[in-house]
């Protein structure tokens, strides 16, 4: 691997016996992995009967290792939001957050979306998570990902930081700040990040991230705990910036760790946790619930989901948004997140088209297991991918018409429509291969 020669002496500077060790480790091929999502995991589901894996990733439960030439991508489960594809040491940073069911978290640098899928596995749906993308494109792909994984408490936000920290001055238990850098740790597993690399852009990536910070600060009540991470190993980025945020902000410092491919099974990842001052018992969030929006097409979209669930509606805040098109269940009312760029609030319940027909939504599907609805068909690989494709499934012995959760391995994958022994396919045209 040709590196910069300023590159090879930083680490040699940093590392001194390590060096060599470091140095041989970037030879050998990027470590891949996978984070089994368990919002959705049916009973009984193993990943390791659909995948070559290499034991556990130490630091996550439910992560494991891929042996070589597995495409887990191309896997209908994929698709699915059976899992998150993640590299092993980035898994490392929201274990240190400690997050509690029940609490409000913010993930200030969230795309795509990794570390989001972890935030919202430990709060097993309850509380409040803010995933927050600056970049317009890259917070698309995020609330992707959010939709793919099933989660239902999720306020995908596009602004920034200062942004943030205005309209929401300590409000999070938690706040994870896995900052833009030089991305050191990127290299092996994309080598283009090596020609990004020099010392200026070091130096512009730890100013952008102490300004990241300071927001991050603000917008952590006293008590709680902030995680700052990186995928570079340069000290000005790391410890030097650590040391700034117990100094600068005032933080105390709780736990400082380094994962590098020459001492972990992974591409690289600084880890630093810090509690704020003040109060730790802060009280678990509790969703308001109120109607807000056009009462009509908040009521067709309760009676479709009545007509559609086993169990009882779901509590929290029924939105319809401004133009009428789409029903959401937020774990937040409008006005608390109003001055910021909100992209998905919460859960997407229905949509209406252009003639005010309303269907549920795609998103809820991805949301919902087997057991949630009055109706589910479990489709065989061959019949999951062609359920991909936007195919109409034909001779299926179901009983019943009306709305289908359409599964595969007991993970939803949208929705069908049962008429006659005929589903008609509702995946959204985006989604379709």
């Amino acid at each position: 691997m040709d590196l910069p020669e300023a590159y090879l002496e930083r680490m040699k500077e940093l590392l001194g016996d390590e060096y060599g060790a470091f140095l041989s480790s970037m030879e050998e091929s990027a470590v891949r992995s996978l984070k089994v999502n368990s919002l959705k995991s049916p009973e009984g589901f193993d990943i390791n009967d659909h995948f070559s894996c290499e034991g556990s990733v130490e630091w996550e439960k439910g992560a494991l290792y891929l042996a070589p030439g597995e495409r887990p991508g191309l896997n209908p489960l994929h698709d699915a939001g059976a899992y998150y594809i993640q590299e092993a040491s980035a898994m490392a940073s929201v274990p240190e957050l400690d997050v509690k069911p029940g609490m409000r978290v913010l993930d200030l640098c969230a795309s795509p979306g990794g570390k989001t899928v972890q935030i919202a596995m430990r709060l097993e749906g309850k509380g409040l998570l803010i995933s927050n993308e600056y970049v317009p494109s890259r917070a698309a792909t995020l609330s992707q990902n959010v939709e793919r994984m099933g989660i239902a408490n999720a306020c995908v936000v596009n602004s920034s930081p200062e942004e943030i920290a205005e309209v929401l001055p300590s409000f999070f238990d938690r706040v994870l700040v896995d900052a833009p850098c030089s991305g050191e740790g990127m290299f092996r597993k994309n080598p283009e990040a090596i020609g990004e690399w020099t010392p200026e852009n070091v130096k512009m990536c730890a100013d952008r991230q102490k300004k990241i910070l300071a927001s991050a600060e603000k917008a952590l009540r006293p008590g709680g705990k902030l995680v700052y991470s990186t995928c570079t190993f340069e000290s000005e980025e790391d410890g030097e910036q650590a040391d700034w945020i117990a100094d600068s902000l005032g933080l105390i410092p709780d736990a400082r760790k380094m994962y590098m491919p020459h001492t972990c099974r992974g591409e690289g990842q600084f880890v630093s946790s810090f509690t704020k001052k003040g109060d730790e018992n802060g009280a678990a969030f509790r969703p308001s619930s109120i109607m807000e929006g056009n009462p009509e097409v908040i009521r067709q979209a309760r009676k479709l989901l009545e007509e559609c669930l086993k169990r009882e509606l779901p509590e929290g805040n029924y939105i319809c948004s401004a133009n009428m098109r789409h029903v959401c269940l937020s774990p937040v009312s409008p006005g608390a997140l109003r001055g910021l760029k909100v992209v998905r609030q919460g859960l997407p319940l229905a949509d209406t088209d252009r003639f005010g027909r309303i269907s549920l939504s795609h998103s809820l599907a991805m949301a919902l297991k087997p057991e949630d609805v009055k109706m589910h068909y479990e489709m065989n690989e061959d019949e999951a991918r062609s359920f991909l494709r936007g195919d109409v499934l034909r001779n299926v012995p179901m009983d019943g018409e009306g709305p289908v959760l359409m599964c595969f391995c007991g993970f939803s994958m949208g929705w069908g429509v049962n008429k006659g022994n005929i589903i008609k396919n509702h995946l959204p045209k985006g989604l379709r291969k």
